[in-house]
């Protein structure tokens, strides 16, 4: 399911999560993952195409290092993005919900994923993710 951790073993909602990224990616030519998820690129059929792995508030930790990590995204083309639902970080005790924008000032976490969603077109979604392109 993920390449590369056959032999991890794993709770039955992270199974879940994970079965449902591969579910959605074999759909499409080209994915992105937003916000979690940077042992997927491991062993993946291609290459990451943001220019980092982890865009969280730790790895954009200023506006220049965001406004690079922007312009690399949006001058790509045909790039479906999966955007989480949930908070991965949470699946070994359920699955919750993912904060939505503004859940804290403090929380620069979800600054990539807010603009994901505020400048691409929402085209579907699965149990764990918005579908955008």
């Amino acid at each position: 399911m993920l390449p590369g951790a056959s032999s991890i073993r794993t709770n039955a909602d992270t199974h879940a999560y994970l079965k449902d990224l591969q579910t959605a990616a074999a759909k499409v030519e080209r994915y992105a993952l937003v916000a979690d998820g940077p042992a997927v690129w491991v062993r993946s059929r291609q290459r990451n195409p943001l220019s980092i792995d982890w865009p969280q508030g730790i790895e954009l930790n200023g506006h220049e290092t965001f406004e690079r990590v922007v312009n690399d995204f949006e001058a790509q083309r045909g790039l479906t993005v999966f955007v989480q639902k949930i908070a991965v970080d949470s699946l070994a005790g359920g699955i919750v919900p993912r904060p939505t924008t503004g859940w804290s000032s403090d929380v620069k976490y979800w600054n990539f994923l807010d603009y994901v969603v505020a400048n691409r077109r929402k085209v579907g979604e699965t149990k764990f993710f918005e579908i955008y392109e």
